[in-house]
């Protein structure tokens, strides 16, 4: 079978809006790839869910990502951008979806379904949990560390993630953070996913504390 026809293949076996009860019987044997942004990622998700958000250069890490995501997939999306979302994936050979919740994460919502949120804090509260020696800032990244960074942050690659995350003990607190905000969601729904009870998510970006000349700031060495 040639490329062509095995994208419109996967493409099509993907494209199949399904009802809440036939997503949940699915769901027993599949994983959740959750493409929604990340501020609604955090505000809520299905237990177990990976992060993906198609509002971000997606491109820049699912090479790396999909490795470690084994198949078969289910999705959540933003209802109107489940096309898109199974273009990317698929052209990036992430095969194996079985289709889309019809009308996404509302429809769980609205069945009183069982879910989750990752809490946020401002870096404002950062001077209050700094003295507690088990909260730790993680950097997330695609590939090499940010430029600019906050003081303390251990960096944490997308690409080494499997390899980096046993440095990590379950009982300890982790706050992360990433340049465009995305990519702390990715991570955060990683560590959810290896059973890592507290994570939290900044709400700043480092693009929004460089727009803000925040003095919380430091040049990496």
């Amino acid at each position: 079978m040639s490329k062509i026809s095995n994208f419109h293949k996967q493409r099509q076996l993907g494209n199949r809006p399904l009802s809440l009860s036939l997503f949940s019987e699915k769901l027993k044997a599949a994983h959740i790839l959750d493409l929604r942004p990340a501020r609604a990622f955090q505000s809520g998700f299905i237990p177990g869910s990976v992060s993906l958000p198609i509002d971000s250069n997606l491109e820049l890490y699912l090479e790396k990502l999909k490795k470690k995501l084994n198949p078969p997939f289910l999705l959540i999306a933003e209802p109107g951008d489940e096309n898109r979302a199974l273009d990317i994936l698929t052209r990036f050979g992430l095969n194996g979806v079985l289709g889309y919740l019809d009308g996404g994460f509302t429809a769980w919502q609205h069945a009183h379904r069982k879910f989750e949120m990752i809490p946020t804090l401002g870096v404002e509260d950062l001077e209050m949990v700094k003295d507690e020696g088990d909260f730790h800032l993680l950097e997330s990244t695609s590939g090499r560390p940010l430029p600019l960074h906050l003081p303390g942050a251990k960096h944490f690659s997308i690409d080494q993630y499997l390899s980096q995350v046993y440095e990590l003990r379950l009982e300890d607190k982790f706050i992360i953070y990433s340049e465009r905000g995305q990519l702390s969601s990715v991570l955060g729904s990683l560590l959810l996913r290896k059973g890592y009870k507290h994570v939290f998510c900044l709400k700043e970006s480092l693009e929004d504390l460089i727009k803000s000349h925040s003095t919380f700031l430091s040049v990496s060495a």
